[in-house]
Parts: C-alpha cells; structure tokens; sequence
C-alpha cells in the first residue's frame, strides 16, 4: 500500500518537472539530492481509518505528526484523537503520544482522557490507553476516573471487554454515586 503510494508521489512529481521545463523552457534542471529512507515515512496532520465488526464499527486515529517504520508495521503517532464507534459504544480519546501496530493494537500515553459514551474519563499522568482490535479489550491505567454529572468512578486501573459489554474497576476503586462514597 505504502509503496503504491510512494511510486505514484515519485510519478506526481517527475511529471510536475516536466511540466515545468517544458513551461518555462528550460532544458536542463538541476535537482538536489535527496536521500529517502526506503521503509520509514514522516508525515503531519494523517488520519487513519479502519473498520470492523459486522455492525459497522470503525475507529479513526488523527495525529499532528506520525512516523511510519515499515520494517515493524508500527506507526509512532504525536497530539493523538482516536474516535471508535462500535454499535454500542462511542469513544473519543486525546492523549500526546501513541503507538499504532497496523491492524492489530493502539495505544496511547501522556494526557489521556475523552469520553466514552457519556461518561468523562482522565487517566493518570503516567497513565495509558491501550485498545486491541482483535480481541476488542482495552486497558487504562495509571489512577483512571470515570465521571457524570453526580457520580464518579475511581480506580487504579480499568478494564474493559468488548465481546462482554463488560468493565471491570480494579485497584483502590473508589466510587461516588449520587451523595453516598463507596470504597
């Protein structure tokens, strides 16, 4: 796919050179050198969309910057947004950085929070999101909290299965329903 892309750019824009001597007359052109390394690729402001499920469900990742290294399927993404839609739950997620592994897994650090469904989450400052789209499960960790308008929800950690519908609150959980503290 990346190199489909790649020789199509290269064909864009040795047509574009020609297209300029033949504009400006000029029949010799001088090019710099350029040297690209063959299986990594540095883009800004990408958004990746994949779809799953056979209810619809897809999930989209923007970042500011990503860095593509072929040679291990990853994609290493800056100032991330990731929105997954599922048939039963929405998810917007913000976070600093991200690991994208292509078709398998994402996971995300540094700043994390967003909403999912309408509930409002923050996880801790060394805290991550990871989401696996095979096994649909995701982890928060690091001091995760859950809010609404009159409740919150607190743990060390979260987790979440997508087959089950299920989360499970783990580690020092703390919740606040409605006027009543339950640890």
């Amino acid at each position: 796919m990346f190199r489909r892309v790649f020789s199509i750019v290269s064909i864009a824009v040795f047509a574009s050179l020609l297209l300029y001597m033949n504009l400006t007359g000029e029949e010799e052109l001088q090019m710099p050198s350029v040297m690209i390394p063959q299986n990594h690729i540095s883009m800004e402001g990408v958004t990746f969309l994949r779809g799953f499920g056979v209810d619809g469900g897809y999930i989209t990742v923007t970042a500011q910057n990503a860095y593509l290294d072929q040679n291990s399927n990853t994609i290493t993404l800056h100032d991330t947004d990731m929105v997954l839609k599922d048939g039963k739950n929405d998810l917007v997620a913000y976070s600093e950085r991200g690991l994208y592994v292509i078709n398998r897994s994402l996971s995300t650090s540094g700043n994390v929070h967003g909403v999912w469904n309408e509930l409002t989450y923050t996880v801790g400052e060394g805290g991550t999101f990871n989401y696996d789209f095979l096994t649909q499960k995701s982890v928060m960790g690091d001091n995760v909290t859950f809010t609404t308008d009159t409740s919150y929800i607190k743990s060390t950690r979260m987790d979440y299965d997508g087959a089950t519908q299920m989360m499970i609150f783990s580690g020092d959980v703390e919740m606040f329903l409605a006027g009543d503290t339950l640890k």
